[in-house]
């Protein structure tokens, strides 16, 4: 929003918000209610700089969005408006926030109002009077504003190369003062480093591991389908097998009858009989032998399939090993890369940064 955008939006807003009394009943927000929050963040380079100098261009872009980045995770969508001012000596955003709820109370969102009202909610410990409660609550105030910039320069400071306290307030001379910025800056360019590494080892690991879940899918099916043929070409074995019995059952039952015939007749007859059978037998085994060669070529087959299905199977087995290692490898890399990107995330924390009760400059 404009500022003018923000005003109407603002008036509109107080318009309709009504405040709940001890009895019930309610009214509209009294005048002298904080309505309207306010943030200003500045940066330490000059416009001067800034319009000299690319590199310092592009710092200060990096810090623009890295702020209203942190304003929006901090106020979502009662922020409402960012304005880069450029008429001052040095770059800097006033960023404003239309605090939501029915009675639309800034104290409620600010962190130091919100610290100091539950010290004063809580009461006075035993000893205390009014006077040293309120001290307590003043300190309990100061205490969450430095978290709060202190979350700031976290985010947005020390990515940026910018100190957490300028040179004044600390009595640095220039030199240290000068070593202490050479430090922040050879920060952020760590930072930065590191931030690539993460990216692209976080891009790493995410790619082996699809190439290891390829390869791991790949090997069950293989074995499963090596299971599958293994199991059919049993089964045809079986078949076989029986088929090979049943043959040899007929075989055995017509030599039966052969000697049975043998021992009716006399010599004649035995000759007679005894060339008769000679003719049956050749003849039996002539209509039987071409199913059992036939038989036992299925045998072999079907031996001969399933030594290729149970050697596909131990080969995905030995590959689904080999994945298992490589995952455990990948693993192990995955655990190394986070505790090397742990040491540069533990050392990341700009400039000062402050809400204001009002539209005025804190």
């Amino acid at each position: 929003m404009t500022i003018a955008e923000v005003r109407a939006a603002h008036d509109d807003q107080v318009a309709n918000a009504r405040d709940t009394m001890a009895n019930g009943r309610t009214r509209a927000v009294r005048s002298t209610q904080k309505t309207l929050g306010t943030v200003v963040a500045s940066h330490p380079a000059t416009m001067a700089e800034v319009w000299a100098d690319p590199a310092t261009a592009a710092n200060v872009a990096d810090w623009e969005r890295r702020t209203v980045a942190w304003l929006i995770e901090a106020y979502g969508d009662q922020l409402v408006s960012v304005v880069r001012h450029t008429d001052e000596a040095h770059a800097h955003l006033h960023a404003y926030i239309l605090p939501a709820g029915a009675q639309m109370k800034f104290t409620d969102i600010h962190p130091g109002q919100v610290a100091k009202a539950e010290i004063m909610a809580a009461g006075p410990l035993p000893g205390e009077d009014s006077k040293v409660l309120n001290r307590r609550g003043d300190k309990a105030y100061r205490a969450a504003m430095r978290s709060w910039q202190d979350a700031y320069f976290e985010r947005v400071g020390a990515p940026c190369g910018l100190s957490r306290l300028g040179p004044g307030r600390r009595r640095l001379s220039r030199e240290e003062w000068r070593a202490e910025t050479h430090q922040a800056d050879a920060l952020r360019v760590v930072l930065q480093r590191a931030e690539k590494v993460k990216v692209s080892g976080a891009r790493f690991v995410a790619e082996k591991h699809e190439e290891a879940a390829a390869i791991v899918a790949e090997a069950a099916r293989v074995k499963v389908e090596a299971d599958v043929r293994m199991q059919a070409a049993l089964a045809a074995q079986d078949k076989a097998v029986q088929a090979e019995k049943r043959a040899r059952g007929m075989v055995q039952r017509a030599r039966q009858e052969m000697s049975r015939l043998k021992g009716l007749g006399g010599a004649a007859r035995a000759l007679w009989d005894g060339l008769r059978v000679s003719r049956i037998r050749a003849r039996v085994e002539d209509a039987v032998r071409p199913q059992i060669e036939a038989w036992r070529a299925h045998a072999a087959a079907a031996e001969e399939r399933a030594a290729t299905a149970d050697r596909k199977r131990r080969e995905a087995e030995e590959r689904a090993r080999a994945v298992s290692r490589s995952a455990s490898e990948l693993g192990a890399q995955r655990d190394e890369l986070r505790a090397r990107l742990a040491v540069y995330e533990a050392a990341s924390p700009s400039p000062t940064f402050a809400p204001a009760a009002s539209g005025r400059h804190p």
